[in-house]
Order: C-alpha cells, then structure tokens, then sequence
C-alpha cells in the first residue's frame, strides 16, 4: 500500500508486558516518512517511532532501543517477511487510515491526478470510552484545498479559505466535534528510496490511526 519508494519493514516482538494491551507476540510494521520513522500494528493504528525528525538511518540501526518506548515489555525482535504475517488478506487494515491515506496519495500521484502541497491530517474526538483519533489526506487540487478521508474515498470535501490556516478548522470540514489536530507533513514526493543496507535478523482508532 505504501509503493515501493518508501522504507518498510514487518518485524516480530516479543512482549514480557503483563497486562499489556498488545499480545505476547506482536507483528508491527516499521516505515519511513518525513523523516522520521513510523510503528503500525492493527492493534492501536500508526504512531511515531523516532524520537527526533531527520534521525531514520541510525533510527534503523537501533530499533531494539526505540521498541520500548512505545511499550516497556517490547524486547527481542526480528524482521520477518511480509507474506508470512499477511498471507492472502484482501480488504482494509484494521486502524490503518493513515497508511491508506499515503495510499491514496501515492494511487492519485500514478494516476495523474491533482495533489499537490500534500500533507496528512491528523484529528481527535473525544468519545464516551476515551479519545479516538483518525488521519485523512489533504492535498491541492487545481484551486482547491481539499480533503480526502480513506474511509470515503470517491468524496472530496473542499476546505473553504478562511479555515485552510489551521488544521482544527480544517478537520471541522469532516466533523464537528474535534477535540485537536495536527498536521503530518509528507516531504518530498515522491519519495526517495532510501540506501539503507541490508538487514539481517536481529534479537534483541478502535483508537485511530
């Protein structure tokens, strides 16, 4: 979903965590975007991995001491091949807006569509069981700043002038209740495969995406 241009890797941890919320065996994907690297797991959707912006090289080198930060029980771990976690699944990934949002993205740039200035908008809605956020694709198309959320993909909602400033205003186009925002640069696109080296095994919404 993510093309071939961007860094990604699938790897298997082992987690010591009682009364974690991930299992005692996660598969997670790691990926590269603006400059930072990115940690998926259909449990929880996609955060950040790398501490600092413009670190992803040495940040590759050094997975085994970023894992526990997102939990303390993450310890030995693995890169695994792809196939062998997904097999034949078809459909949506489970709390994956953002990944399908880069998709879009990348579905729109082969197609010869308009989308330029593209960035990734992330909100948060506070909900009776806590907050949920969800990430959509904002992008220029010919004179207009617009909107696509992978959960309606054929519908574009155009963001009026005055609300382009902020990404609250912004997120209020799709939803009335947003608790905050953010945007998600992408940086340049397409992008630029990285020349990492090759690597060996290593041991060591829903919430939104």
């Amino acid at each position: 979903m993510l093309g071939a241009g961007i860094w990604s890797r699938v790897i298997r941890i082992e987690n010591v965590s009682a009364g974690s919320r991930y299992p005692a065996t996660v598969y997670a994907l790691v990926f590269e975007l603006s400059g930072i690297l990115w940690f998926y797991t259909d449990i929880d959707g996609t955060q950040s991995l790398s501490t600092h912006v413009g670190t992803t090289a040495g940040d590759k080198d050094n997975l085994g001491a970023l894992l526990p930060l997102i939990d303390p029980g993450f310890g030995r771990w693995e890169f695994v091949e792809s196939r062998a976690v997904l097999g034949a699944k078809q459909g949506r990934i489970p709390n994956g807006c953002f990944i399908e949002s880069v998709a879009l993205l990348r579905e729109r740039m082969e197609s010869g569509l308009a989308a330029s200035e593209p960035r990734l908008l992330s909100y948060y809605v506070n909900l009776p069981d806590g907050v949920h956020g969800h990430t959509i694709l904002q992008f220029r198309a010919g004179a207009n700043l617009v909107l696509l959320d992978p959960d309606r993909p054929a519908r574009l909602v155009r963001i009026k002038p005055r609300r382009a400033d902020d990404p609250g205003s912004c997120a209020a186009c799709i939803r009335g209740d947003v608790a905050r925002a953010r945007w998600i640069p992408i940086g340049e696109w397409p992008p630029v495969r990285s020349r990492s080296p090759a690597y060996c095994v290593v041991s060591a919404e829903s919430r939104g995406s």
